[in-house]
């Protein structure tokens, strides 16, 4: 089963099917995925609640990737990612400026999410006694909820 997301990416289960459940007098959805623990091939139990999770996520991430890219573009010095966040590095002189920026541009939703609700919040900060600018959006990935998207991101500041 293919779950095409807005971005055009795809979300891939395979060999989806319908399957006796073993704990009750009904079906179940399967698909055969690498186990969490073991990592070998196995078959996946999952339910509609689970699937929406996922594309939930997955929009999310995009989202925030687009953020990122557009980051990159302009030249901005990405650290990482951690979650909902995008950890930057910059000045401490041009910190404030460019948390605010970031903060803009996480805030606008990418050309395929025309209308999506996106929220982000930021913050300068030192890391370490190293003067960081921590651009963040508090929280976490909320997903599509009436509230909107949250994307974090996080800048660190250099001297």
């Amino acid at each position: 089963m293919r779950i095409q997301l807005p971005s055009g990416r795809e979300l891939i289960y395979h060999e989806m099917a319908l399957v006796e459940s073993a704990y009750a007098f009904r079906s179940e959805l399967a698909f055969m995925g690498p186990h969490p623990l073991s990592r070998k091939w196995t078959q996946q139990r999952t339910y509609g609640g689970k699937l929406v999770e996922n594309i939930t996520q997955a929009v999310a991430r995009d989202v925030l990737a687009e953020g990122m890219l557009e980051l990159h573009a302009r030249r901005r010095h990405i650290l990482g990612s951690v979650h909902d966040e995008v950890l930057l590095e910059a000045d401490i002189a041009d910190a404030e400026g460019l948390l605010e920026e970031t903060l803009a541009l996480l805030r606008t939703p990418p050309s395929w999410a025309e209308g999506l609700p996106v929220e982000a919040e930021g913050f300068v900060a030192r890391r370490n006694g190293v003067p960081q600018i921590a651009q963040g959006m508090s929280g976490s990935v909320r997903g599509l909820e009436s509230e909107g998207l949250m994307k974090s991101a996080r800048t660190h500041i250099r001297e």
